[in-house]
């Protein structure tokens, strides 16, 4: 059950990141939301343009940097009938693969005390309780309501804990804002929404045939440092997720309830007589 609910999460941050990029790409346009993910789409369309070379595509005309008809992970592939089904699976599991390692990386090469904050965080009533993802799916109605207020609790002991943290301490808000870059990028932007999900199935079965060969592997998979991580990634990410929908709601909103008015018509020349 640890490894199907690590799929589940897997897969619920990838539509994560997919409707941050489509949400702020509704707000700012496509090509300011690129340049400020800039750091997730150097490591996510590394590892797209990889794994489809790698399984025999050719890529032209793309791009990192934004500004070109093929940047923001849009790389067109040519040959052999474009990108069939396996090679867009194993690109996109290369990406989510590769993102979720470079998060793993800027943790301990940052050494940002932001996930423990977030895990450990006391609450007004002075008592510490840790949060983490459950790791088997929930078996009832009763559960499944719990584990959506769960997910409440999770985005409000977020925004407490990004808003608490010392000013002094660059390392935190960079981790952050490399945690978003990144987290968008586990599922490739304007790329198939299924390859997204697919690669977290097969990222999900690979880490259980790792842990079901190797102890190691599976002290890892199973262990508390990991889970931490990936409630950490998954809180942040839900929280853009939902404050960006409130925006793109009250944007909306606005458009609706002030009306336009017309620019008034020029009056009609009146003929001649």
């Amino acid at each position: 059950m640890t490894y199907i609910a690590l799929t589940f999460w897997l897969v619920l941050i990838a539509l994560a990141g997919l409707g941050i990029y489509r949400l702020w790409s509704s707000l700012v346009g496509r090509t300011a939301v690129e340049w400020f993910i800039l750091p997730g789409a150097i490591a996510g369309q590394t590892c797209y343009i990889l794994g489809t070379l790698i399984t025999g595509g050719d890529i032209k005309n793309a791009r990192i940097i934004p500004g070109g008809p093929a940047a923001g992970g849009s790389p067109a592939p040519a040959g052999r009938g474009g990108l069939n089904i396996f090679r867009c699976v194993l690109a996109s599991t290369l990406c989510l693969a590769g993102c979720l390692v470079a998060i793993a990386a800027a943790y301990k090469l940052l050494n940002s005390q932001l996930v423990g904050a977030f895990i450990f965080h006391v609450g007004l009533d002075g008592v510490r309780m840790p949060m983490q993802l459950p790791r088997e799916l929930p078996a009832s109605w009763g559960a499944c309501w719990e584990l959506l207020h769960r997910q409440i609790d999770m985005v409000r002991r977020m925004i407490d804990t990004l808003g608490t943290q010392r000013a002094g301490d660059w390392r935190m808000p960079l981790f952050a804002y490399l945690t978003i870059c990144l987290g968008v990028w586990t599922a490739p932007v304007a790329r198939p929404v299924w390859g997204a999900l697919a690669a977290a199935g097969v990222l999900g079965g690979a880490c259980a045939a790792a842990g079901a060969i190797s102890r190691q592997a599976q002290a890892v998979l199973t262990g508390d440092d990991l889970w931490y991580l990936l409630t950490y990634l998954w809180a942040i990410m839900l929280a853009m997720l939902v404050f960006s929908a409130a925006a793109v709601g009250l944007l909306l909103a606005f458009k609706t309830l002030v009306p336009r008015h017309a620019p008034a018509a020029a009056p009609k020349p009146r003929p001649a007589e």
